[in-house]
Protein backbone atom coordinates (compact mmCIF):
# COMPACT_ATOMS: atom_id res chain seq x y z
CA UNK A 1 0.00 0.00 0.00
CA UNK A 2 1.47 3.33 -1.09
CA UNK A 3 1.10 5.99 1.61
CA UNK A 4 2.83 8.50 3.82
CA UNK A 5 2.83 6.37 6.97
CA UNK A 6 4.93 3.64 5.36
CA UNK A 7 7.54 6.19 4.27
CA UNK A 8 7.67 7.87 7.69
CA UNK A 9 8.03 4.58 9.58
CA UNK A 10 10.73 3.30 7.21
CA UNK A 11 12.72 6.49 7.85
CA UNK A 12 12.10 6.16 11.60
CA UNK A 13 13.77 2.75 11.56
CA UNK A 14 17.02 4.70 11.04
CA UNK A 15 16.14 7.78 13.10
CA UNK A 16 14.44 6.35 16.20
CA UNK A 17 16.60 4.14 18.47
CA UNK A 18 15.05 0.75 19.14
CA UNK A 19 12.27 0.96 16.53
CA UNK A 20 13.91 -1.43 14.08
CA UNK A 21 14.20 -4.06 16.82
CA UNK A 22 10.52 -3.64 17.72
CA UNK A 23 9.48 -4.07 14.09
CA UNK A 24 11.60 -7.21 13.69
CA UNK A 25 10.18 -8.67 16.92
CA UNK A 26 6.81 -9.12 15.18
CA UNK A 27 8.40 -11.61 12.79
CA UNK A 28 11.05 -13.42 14.84
CA UNK A 29 8.85 -16.13 16.40
CA UNK A 30 8.16 -18.70 13.61
CA UNK A 31 5.13 -20.10 15.47
CA UNK A 32 3.32 -16.83 16.17
CA UNK A 33 0.69 -15.52 13.80
CA UNK A 34 1.32 -12.20 12.06
CA UNK A 35 -1.63 -9.95 11.28
CA UNK A 36 -1.34 -7.64 8.30
CA UNK A 37 -0.78 -4.12 9.66
CA UNK A 38 -3.64 -1.97 8.30
CA UNK A 39 -2.64 1.10 6.35
CA UNK A 40 1.00 0.30 5.58
CA UNK A 41 3.31 -1.95 3.57
CA UNK A 42 4.94 -4.39 6.05
CA UNK A 43 7.44 -5.92 3.62
CA UNK A 44 9.28 -2.72 2.69
CA UNK A 45 9.12 -1.64 6.35
CA UNK A 46 10.77 -4.88 7.49
CA UNK A 47 13.47 -4.51 4.81
CA UNK A 48 14.41 -1.09 6.13
CA UNK A 49 14.24 -2.29 9.75
CA UNK A 50 16.66 -5.12 8.95
CA UNK A 51 18.94 -2.76 7.03
CA UNK A 52 18.92 -0.23 9.88
CA UNK A 53 19.76 -2.90 12.45
CA UNK A 54 22.52 -4.29 10.25
CA UNK A 55 24.06 -0.82 9.97
CA UNK A 56 23.82 -0.34 13.74
CA UNK A 57 25.50 -3.68 14.46
CA UNK A 58 28.38 -2.93 12.09
CA UNK A 59 28.81 0.49 13.68
CA UNK A 60 28.96 -0.92 17.22
CA UNK A 61 31.44 -3.61 16.14
CA UNK A 62 33.63 -0.89 14.59
CA UNK A 63 33.43 1.19 17.75
CA UNK A 64 34.09 -1.65 20.19
CA UNK A 65 37.91 -1.51 20.42
CA UNK A 66 38.26 2.30 20.77
CA UNK A 67 35.27 2.35 23.16
CA UNK A 68 36.72 -0.39 25.36
CA UNK A 69 40.13 1.31 25.40
CA UNK A 70 38.47 4.65 26.19
CA UNK A 71 36.75 3.15 29.23
CA UNK A 72 39.86 1.27 30.41
CA UNK A 73 42.08 4.36 30.12
CA UNK A 74 39.72 6.72 31.97
CA UNK A 75 42.31 7.18 34.79
CA UNK A 76 44.68 8.43 32.08
CA UNK A 77 42.41 11.23 30.87
CA UNK A 78 44.49 12.47 27.87
CA UNK A 79 44.62 8.96 26.38
CA UNK A 80 40.90 8.40 27.06
CA UNK A 81 40.12 11.70 25.31
CA UNK A 82 42.16 10.55 22.31
CA UNK A 83 40.02 7.42 21.96
CA UNK A 84 36.87 9.50 22.54
CA UNK A 85 37.95 11.76 19.67
CA UNK A 86 38.20 8.71 17.40
CA UNK A 87 34.70 7.69 18.49
CA UNK A 88 33.44 11.24 17.88
CA UNK A 89 34.81 11.19 14.33
CA UNK A 90 33.07 7.85 13.69
CA UNK A 91 29.78 9.28 15.02
CA UNK A 92 30.26 12.36 12.82
CA UNK A 93 30.82 10.26 9.69
CA UNK A 94 27.77 8.13 10.54
CA UNK A 95 25.64 11.25 11.00
CA UNK A 96 26.45 12.64 7.55
CA UNK A 97 26.14 9.22 5.88
CA UNK A 98 22.71 8.73 7.48
CA UNK A 99 21.66 12.24 6.50
CA UNK A 100 22.56 11.56 2.88
CA UNK A 101 20.81 8.17 2.96
CA UNK A 102 17.63 9.68 4.45
CA UNK A 103 17.64 12.47 1.86
CA UNK A 104 18.07 10.00 -1.01
CA UNK A 105 15.41 7.53 0.15
CA UNK A 106 12.78 9.18 2.35
CA UNK A 107 12.25 12.81 1.47
CA UNK A 108 8.77 13.18 -0.07
CA UNK A 109 8.90 12.10 -3.71
CA UNK A 110 12.04 9.96 -3.32
CA UNK A 111 10.56 6.95 -1.53
CA UNK A 112 11.03 3.64 -3.35
CA UNK A 113 8.78 0.69 -2.46
CA UNK A 114 11.12 -1.68 -4.32
CA UNK A 115 13.97 -1.23 -1.83
CA UNK A 116 16.26 -4.25 -1.92
CA UNK A 117 17.73 -5.90 1.18
CA UNK A 118 20.27 -8.70 0.69
CA UNK A 119 21.58 -9.09 4.24
CA UNK A 120 22.03 -12.25 6.27
CA UNK A 121 18.53 -12.07 7.76
CA UNK A 122 16.56 -11.84 4.53
CA UNK A 123 14.84 -15.13 5.43
CA UNK A 124 12.76 -13.06 7.86
CA UNK A 125 11.22 -11.26 4.87
CA UNK A 126 10.13 -14.62 3.46
CA UNK A 127 8.84 -15.58 6.92
CA UNK A 128 6.76 -12.39 7.06
CA UNK A 129 5.25 -13.09 3.65
CA UNK A 130 4.56 -16.74 4.49
CA UNK A 131 3.17 -16.24 8.02
CA UNK A 132 0.98 -13.17 7.54
CA UNK A 133 -2.58 -14.42 7.87
CA UNK A 134 -5.07 -13.83 5.08
CA UNK A 135 -8.68 -14.85 5.75
CA UNK A 136 -7.97 -16.32 9.19
CA UNK A 137 -6.85 -14.37 12.25
CA UNK A 138 -5.27 -15.88 15.36
CA UNK A 139 -5.47 -13.53 18.30
CA UNK A 140 -3.88 -13.51 21.72
CA UNK A 141 -5.74 -12.15 24.73
CA UNK A 142 -9.22 -10.69 25.01
CA UNK A 143 -10.01 -8.85 21.79
CA UNK A 144 -10.25 -10.87 18.57
CA UNK A 145 -9.81 -7.78 16.40
CA UNK A 146 -6.09 -7.71 17.05
CA UNK A 147 -3.98 -5.03 15.41
CA UNK A 148 -6.92 -2.79 14.49
CA UNK A 149 -6.54 -0.26 17.28
CA UNK A 150 -9.04 1.22 19.69
CA UNK A 151 -12.63 0.12 20.08
CA UNK A 152 -14.76 3.14 19.19
CA UNK A 153 -18.22 1.66 19.38
CA UNK A 154 -20.71 -0.59 17.73
CA UNK A 155 -24.25 -1.86 17.92
CA UNK A 156 -26.17 -5.12 17.97
CA UNK A 157 -29.80 -6.23 17.98
CA UNK A 158 -32.13 -9.12 17.21
CA UNK A 159 -35.04 -8.94 14.75
CA UNK A 160 -37.82 -11.39 13.90
CA UNK A 161 -37.57 -13.09 10.53
CA UNK A 162 -40.72 -15.18 10.83
CA UNK A 163 -43.05 -12.23 10.14
CA UNK A 164 -44.00 -11.86 6.49
CA UNK A 165 -44.30 -8.47 4.80
CA UNK A 166 -47.67 -7.13 3.72
CA UNK A 167 -48.28 -6.67 0.00
CA UNK A 168 -51.64 -5.35 -1.28
CA UNK A 169 -53.26 -6.23 2.02
CA UNK A 170 -51.94 -9.78 1.99
CA UNK A 171 -49.27 -11.12 4.37
CA UNK A 172 -46.65 -13.07 2.42
CA UNK A 173 -44.84 -16.14 3.71
CA UNK A 174 -41.15 -15.43 4.55
CA UNK A 175 -38.57 -17.23 2.41
CA UNK A 176 -35.69 -19.12 3.97
CA UNK A 177 -32.10 -17.94 3.49
CA UNK A 178 -28.52 -18.47 4.60
CA UNK A 179 -26.17 -15.91 6.11
CA UNK A 180 -23.78 -15.99 3.15
CA UNK A 181 -26.56 -14.60 0.92
CA UNK A 182 -26.98 -11.62 3.24
CA UNK A 183 -23.23 -11.00 3.47
CA UNK A 184 -23.05 -10.90 -0.32
CA UNK A 185 -25.86 -8.33 -0.69
CA UNK A 186 -24.38 -6.07 2.00
CA UNK A 187 -20.91 -6.32 0.42
CA UNK A 188 -22.30 -5.31 -2.97
CA UNK A 189 -24.08 -2.37 -1.37
CA UNK A 190 -20.83 -1.21 0.23
CA UNK A 191 -18.83 -1.62 -2.98
CA UNK A 192 -21.17 0.85 -4.68
CA UNK A 193 -19.55 3.55 -2.54
CA UNK A 194 -16.51 3.31 -4.85
CA UNK A 195 -14.20 4.52 -2.09
CA UNK A 196 -10.60 4.34 -3.27
CA UNK A 197 -9.26 2.82 -0.04
CA UNK A 198 -12.21 0.61 0.91
CA UNK A 199 -11.58 -3.10 1.41
CA UNK A 200 -14.08 -5.84 2.30
CA UNK A 201 -12.70 -9.19 3.45
CA UNK A 202 -13.87 -12.43 5.02
CA UNK A 203 -12.19 -13.15 8.36
CA UNK A 204 -12.43 -16.15 10.68
CA UNK A 205 -11.15 -15.48 14.20
CA UNK A 206 -9.50 -18.12 16.40
CA UNK A 207 -8.04 -17.73 19.88
CA UNK A 208 -4.36 -18.62 19.67
CA UNK A 209 -4.65 -20.96 22.67
CA UNK A 210 -7.43 -23.09 21.14
CA UNK A 211 -5.55 -24.47 18.13
CA UNK A 212 -3.72 -27.49 19.52
CA UNK A 213 -6.33 -30.12 18.60
CA UNK A 214 -7.62 -28.42 15.44
CA UNK A 215 -5.87 -30.34 12.67
CA UNK A 216 -7.56 -28.28 9.94
CA UNK A 217 -5.90 -25.13 11.27
CA UNK A 218 -2.76 -26.54 12.91
CA UNK A 219 -1.66 -29.70 11.06
CA UNK A 220 1.73 -29.64 12.80
CA UNK A 221 2.28 -28.13 16.27
CA UNK A 222 5.85 -27.23 15.27
CA UNK A 223 4.71 -25.20 12.28
CA UNK A 224 2.82 -21.96 11.88
CA UNK A 225 -1.00 -22.29 11.69
CA UNK A 226 -2.45 -22.15 8.18
CA UNK A 227 -2.75 -18.60 6.87
CA UNK A 228 -5.75 -19.20 4.61
CA UNK A 229 -8.73 -21.54 4.39
CA UNK A 230 -10.68 -22.45 1.26
CA UNK A 231 -14.04 -21.05 0.21
CA UNK A 232 -15.91 -24.15 1.39
CA UNK A 233 -14.55 -23.75 4.92
CA UNK A 234 -15.34 -20.02 4.84
CA UNK A 235 -18.93 -20.65 3.74
CA UNK A 236 -19.34 -23.19 6.53
CA UNK A 237 -18.08 -20.62 9.05
CA UNK A 238 -20.54 -18.04 7.67
CA UNK A 239 -23.63 -20.21 7.80
CA UNK A 240 -23.10 -22.81 10.49
CA UNK A 241 -20.04 -21.73 12.43
CA UNK A 242 -16.89 -23.73 13.17
CA UNK A 243 -15.56 -24.90 16.51
CA UNK A 244 -13.93 -22.23 18.71
CA UNK A 245 -14.13 -19.57 16.00
CA UNK A 246 -16.25 -16.67 14.76
CA UNK A 247 -16.78 -15.37 11.25
CA UNK A 248 -16.87 -11.60 10.58
CA UNK A 249 -17.04 -9.52 7.44
CA UNK A 250 -14.26 -6.94 7.83
CA UNK A 251 -14.96 -3.56 6.22
CA UNK A 252 -11.94 -1.27 6.29
CA UNK A 253 -11.43 2.31 5.13
CA UNK A 254 -7.98 3.93 5.07
CA UNK A 255 -7.69 7.70 4.95
CA UNK A 256 -5.15 10.48 5.35
CA UNK A 257 -2.45 8.46 3.54
CA UNK A 258 -2.57 5.69 6.13
CA UNK A 259 -2.85 7.96 9.17
CA UNK A 260 -6.46 6.94 9.84
CA UNK A 261 -7.84 3.40 9.53
CA UNK A 262 -11.44 2.62 10.46
CA UNK A 263 -12.43 -1.05 10.62
CA UNK A 264 -15.95 -2.44 10.95
CA UNK A 265 -16.56 -6.07 11.90
CA UNK A 266 -20.01 -7.23 10.82
CA UNK A 267 -21.64 -10.49 11.85
CA UNK A 268 -24.98 -12.14 11.16
CA UNK A 269 -26.29 -15.15 13.06
CA UNK A 270 -29.60 -16.66 11.97
CA UNK A 271 -31.76 -18.56 14.39
CA UNK A 272 -34.97 -20.44 13.72
CA UNK A 273 -37.11 -17.30 13.97
CA UNK A 274 -34.65 -14.47 14.57
CA UNK A 275 -31.64 -12.77 13.01
CA UNK A 276 -28.86 -11.42 15.21
CA UNK A 277 -26.95 -8.47 13.73
CA UNK A 278 -23.69 -7.23 15.24
CA UNK A 279 -21.28 -4.51 14.14
CA UNK A 280 -18.07 -3.45 15.93
CA UNK A 281 -15.92 -0.42 15.10
CA UNK A 282 -12.18 -0.10 15.71
CA UNK A 283 -9.94 2.84 14.89
CA UNK A 284 -6.22 3.20 14.27
CA UNK A 285 -5.42 6.87 14.94
CA UNK A 286 -2.40 8.67 13.44
CA UNK A 287 1.12 7.48 14.24
CA UNK A 288 3.01 9.09 17.11
CA UNK A 289 4.74 12.38 16.44
CA UNK A 290 8.20 10.91 17.09
CA UNK A 291 7.81 8.78 13.95
CA UNK A 292 7.27 11.85 11.75
CA UNK A 293 10.83 13.05 12.35
CA UNK A 294 11.83 12.66 8.69
CA UNK A 295 9.49 15.50 7.73
CA UNK A 296 10.97 17.80 10.37
CA UNK A 297 14.57 17.60 9.20
CA UNK A 298 15.74 21.16 8.67
CA UNK A 299 18.39 22.34 6.24
CA UNK A 300 20.03 24.62 8.82
CA UNK A 301 23.40 26.27 8.28
CA UNK A 302 25.61 28.83 9.99
CA UNK A 303 28.04 28.80 12.89
CA UNK A 304 25.36 28.47 15.60
CA UNK A 305 23.85 25.41 13.98
CA UNK A 306 27.32 23.91 13.51
CA UNK A 307 28.27 24.40 17.17
CA UNK A 308 24.95 22.98 18.41
CA UNK A 309 25.37 19.98 16.14
CA UNK A 310 28.95 19.31 17.28
CA UNK A 311 27.90 19.52 20.93
CA UNK A 312 25.02 17.11 20.32
CA UNK A 313 27.25 14.64 18.46
CA UNK A 314 29.88 14.80 21.22
CA UNK A 315 27.27 13.85 23.82
CA UNK A 316 26.01 11.09 21.52
CA UNK A 317 29.61 9.83 21.26
CA UNK A 318 29.75 9.33 25.03
CA UNK A 319 26.50 7.37 24.97
CA UNK A 320 27.59 5.28 21.97
CA UNK A 321 30.85 4.42 23.75
CA UNK A 322 28.88 2.65 26.46
CA UNK A 323 26.36 1.16 24.03
CA UNK A 324 28.97 -0.38 21.74
CA UNK A 325 30.78 -2.13 24.61
CA UNK A 326 27.48 -3.31 26.08
CA UNK A 327 26.26 -4.54 22.69
CA UNK A 328 29.41 -6.53 21.81
CA UNK A 329 29.65 -8.15 25.25
CA UNK A 330 25.96 -8.99 24.99
CA UNK A 331 26.53 -10.72 21.65
CA UNK A 332 29.51 -12.63 23.08
CA UNK A 333 27.36 -13.73 26.03
CA UNK A 334 24.62 -14.96 23.68
CA UNK A 335 27.20 -16.89 21.65
CA UNK A 336 28.62 -18.61 24.73
CA UNK A 337 25.14 -19.55 25.96
CA UNK A 338 24.28 -20.99 22.56
CA UNK A 339 27.57 -22.91 22.45
CA UNK A 340 27.34 -24.48 25.90
CA UNK A 341 23.63 -24.39 26.54
CA UNK A 342 20.29 -24.60 24.78
CA UNK A 343 19.76 -22.23 21.86
CA UNK A 344 16.79 -19.81 21.96
CA UNK A 345 15.25 -21.74 19.05
CA UNK A 346 15.48 -25.03 20.97
CA UNK A 347 13.99 -23.42 24.08
CA UNK A 348 11.07 -22.09 22.06
CA UNK A 349 10.50 -25.46 20.42
CA UNK A 350 10.50 -27.14 23.84
CA UNK A 351 7.98 -24.61 25.12
CA UNK A 352 5.67 -25.37 22.19
CA UNK A 353 6.03 -29.11 22.81
CA UNK A 354 5.26 -29.13 26.54
CA UNK A 355 2.54 -26.44 26.53
CA UNK A 356 -0.87 -27.82 25.47
CA UNK A 357 -2.23 -24.26 25.50
CA UNK A 358 0.68 -22.63 23.68
CA UNK A 359 -0.55 -19.32 22.31
CA UNK A 360 -0.06 -19.09 18.54
CA UNK A 361 -2.01 -15.83 18.39
CA UNK A 362 -0.79 -12.34 17.56
CA UNK A 363 -0.92 -9.78 20.37
CA UNK A 364 -0.76 -6.66 18.22
CA UNK A 365 0.34 -5.29 14.84
CA UNK A 366 3.16 -2.96 13.82
CA UNK A 367 0.67 -0.22 12.93
CA UNK A 368 -1.08 -0.55 16.27
CA UNK A 369 2.25 -0.34 18.12
CA UNK A 370 3.15 3.05 16.63
CA UNK A 371 -0.24 4.80 16.86
CA UNK A 372 -1.04 7.56 19.31
CA UNK A 373 -4.25 8.05 21.30
CA UNK A 374 -5.31 11.34 19.70
CA UNK A 375 -6.33 12.65 16.32
CA UNK A 376 -3.63 14.69 14.62
CA UNK A 377 -6.12 17.11 13.06
CA UNK A 378 -9.75 18.02 13.72
CA UNK A 379 -10.77 16.98 10.20
CA UNK A 380 -9.57 13.44 10.91
CA UNK A 381 -12.26 13.17 13.58
CA UNK A 382 -14.88 14.39 11.12
CA UNK A 383 -13.70 11.96 8.44
CA UNK A 384 -13.90 9.09 10.90
CA UNK A 385 -17.51 10.04 11.63
CA UNK A 386 -18.24 10.29 7.90
CA UNK A 387 -16.76 6.86 7.20
CA UNK A 388 -18.61 5.31 10.12
CA UNK A 389 -22.04 6.74 9.31
CA UNK A 390 -21.67 5.96 5.60
CA UNK A 391 -20.83 2.33 6.35
CA UNK A 392 -23.76 2.09 8.76
CA UNK A 393 -26.17 3.49 6.19
CA UNK A 394 -25.01 1.10 3.47
CA UNK A 395 -25.24 -1.89 5.81
CA UNK A 396 -28.81 -0.98 6.73
CA UNK A 397 -29.71 -0.42 3.07
CA UNK A 398 -28.37 -3.84 2.15
CA UNK A 399 -30.17 -5.63 4.99
CA UNK A 400 -33.47 -3.86 4.21
CA UNK A 401 -33.23 -4.78 0.53
CA UNK A 402 -32.40 -8.39 1.37
CA UNK A 403 -35.17 -8.88 3.94
CA UNK A 404 -37.68 -7.36 1.56
CA UNK A 405 -36.59 -9.75 -1.20
CA UNK A 406 -37.26 -12.63 1.20
CA UNK A 407 -40.80 -11.37 1.96
CA UNK A 408 -39.79 -10.57 5.55
CA UNK A 409 -41.34 -7.57 7.30
CA UNK A 410 -38.80 -4.75 7.69
CA UNK A 411 -40.84 -2.59 10.08
CA UNK A 412 -39.00 -3.76 13.20
CA UNK A 413 -35.65 -3.51 11.45
CA UNK A 414 -36.29 0.06 10.27
CA UNK A 415 -37.09 1.04 13.86
CA UNK A 416 -33.70 -0.32 14.91
CA UNK A 417 -32.05 1.52 12.03
CA UNK A 418 -33.60 4.84 13.04
CA UNK A 419 -32.34 4.45 16.60
CA UNK A 420 -28.77 3.92 15.42
CA UNK A 421 -28.75 6.51 12.63
CA UNK A 422 -30.57 9.28 14.51
CA UNK A 423 -28.72 8.92 17.78
CA UNK A 424 -25.30 8.38 16.29
CA UNK A 425 -23.06 5.47 17.08
CA UNK A 426 -24.15 3.41 20.07
CA UNK A 427 -20.96 2.90 22.05
CA UNK A 428 -21.41 -0.36 23.86
CA UNK A 429 -19.41 0.75 26.89
CA UNK A 430 -21.51 3.89 27.26
CA UNK A 431 -18.70 6.37 26.61
CA UNK A 432 -17.92 8.95 23.97
CA UNK A 433 -15.01 9.55 21.63
CA UNK A 434 -13.35 12.94 21.75
CA UNK A 435 -10.67 14.59 19.68
CA UNK A 436 -8.47 14.83 22.76
CA UNK A 437 -8.18 11.16 23.57
CA UNK A 438 -9.28 8.10 21.64
CA UNK A 439 -9.17 5.59 24.48
CA UNK A 440 -7.46 4.52 27.65
CA UNK A 441 -5.66 1.71 25.86
CA UNK A 442 -5.48 -0.52 22.81
CA UNK A 443 -8.38 -2.93 22.77
CA UNK A 444 -10.13 -1.07 25.56
CA UNK A 445 -13.57 0.45 25.36
CA UNK A 446 -13.98 4.19 25.20
CA UNK A 447 -14.46 5.64 28.67
CA UNK A 448 -13.65 9.30 28.16
CA UNK A 449 -15.84 11.56 30.27
CA UNK A 450 -15.91 15.32 29.75
CA UNK A 451 -14.75 17.38 32.72
CA UNK A 452 -17.45 19.77 34.02
CA UNK A 453 -16.36 23.36 33.57
CA UNK A 454 -13.55 22.42 31.18
CA UNK A 455 -15.16 21.20 27.98
CA UNK A 456 -11.94 21.29 26.01
CA UNK A 457 -10.34 18.45 27.98
CA UNK A 458 -11.09 14.76 28.12
CA UNK A 459 -10.34 12.59 31.08
CA UNK A 460 -9.46 8.95 30.43
CA UNK A 461 -10.58 6.50 33.05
Amino acid sequence: MSNNVTRQLCASAYLTPGLSEKIISFVKNPYKAIVHPPGLDPVVLLKHALNARSKERRFYALLFIPSLLCILTLPLLPIALLFLTIIFLAVLVRYYNNKRFIKEHFITGNFNYNFSYDGSEKELIHQLQENTTKNVVYYSGYSPFVGCGYEVGGWSFVIDIDKGKTDLGQTLAPKSFQEDELYYIVSQELLQLKLENLSIENKIYFNGKDLRNNKDILPNIFRHPVTEVNSEYTKKAMNYGVENARFYKMIQVTGWEGDLVLSAFLRFKKGEKTLFVENNYYLLPPIKDEYRAVDRIKQDSGIRHFLRLMTKLFLISIVETIRSVSYVFGQISKGIKSLFGISPEAKLRKEVKISPDYDYGAHSSIREMVCQSQYFQHFQKLDKERFLKTIDKRIFNGITEFLDSKNISTEEFKTRENIVMNNGIIVQSGGVLTSQNVSAGIGASIRNMMNPGNPGKAKAK
